[in-house]
């Protein structure tokens, strides 16, 4: 299943639902390129349930390591904050922990802007 302006040849979808109110519905979507997953971006659409809003945020992303420096964090961190704007969040929390400097760069090249550091975590926001 292909996704408009997905980042690699193949996006596969999988969404939560819950009532939970310590947990965050979401969609946690996989990047494949010739049927080898490349990475993974984990979009949280309540943050305010359980500790997203000081820790972790709104999108979460991992990226496997052969497939690492060559710009698909950046691809699949776009390809997120569009699923946000699809949704109405414009404003979107984004962290990383403060040694991974990789991560860091890739939010402040998103147009995220540090607002502190929480446990280890950089706690970033991206007006879009």
């Amino acid at each position: 299943m292909g996704e408009k302006d997905s980042p690699t040849d193949e996006v596969i979808a999988s969404k939560i639902e819950t009532d939970d109110p310590n947990h965050s519905s979401g969609t946690t979507y996989f990047a494949f390129e010739q049927g080898i997953m490349m990475g993974m971006l984990n979009c949280r659409w309540q943050i305010e349930k359980g500790s997203l809003f000081q820790t972790g945020g709104h999108i979460g992303y991992a990226v496997v390591s052969s497939f690492r420096r060559q710009g698909l964090a950046r691809k699949m961190l776009e390809f997120g904050l569009e699923k946000y704007k699809e949704r109405g969040i414009y404003r979107v929390l984004v962290c990383a922990k403060v040694e991974n400097e990789v991560s860091r760069h890739v939010i402040e090249q998103a147009g995220g802007q540090m607002e502190n550091i929480i446990d280890g975590e950089c706690r970033y926001w991206i007006d879009l």
